[in-house]
């Protein structure tokens, strides 16, 4: 989510945080998707829910 965040709302200056493979050294990256196969999909094709476990705030 924390990559996510950074590219629809993020800062001017780059990421807070760098976070790369150690083996390569090369940044990793998290893909949104579904499990229909739709991949990368942006935060206006996504809705939050509250899932089957979830409570009601007291």
């Amino acid at each position: 989510m924390r990559q996510w965040g950074e590219t629809y709302a993020g800062e001017p200056e780059g990421p807070v945080m760098d976070i790369r493979h150690d083996e390569c050294g090369a940044p990793v990256r998290v893909v949104v998707e579904c499990t229909a196969g739709h991949a990368a999909l942006p935060p206006s094709e996504v809705t939050a829910r509250p899932g089957p476990a979830a409570r009601p705030r007291a």
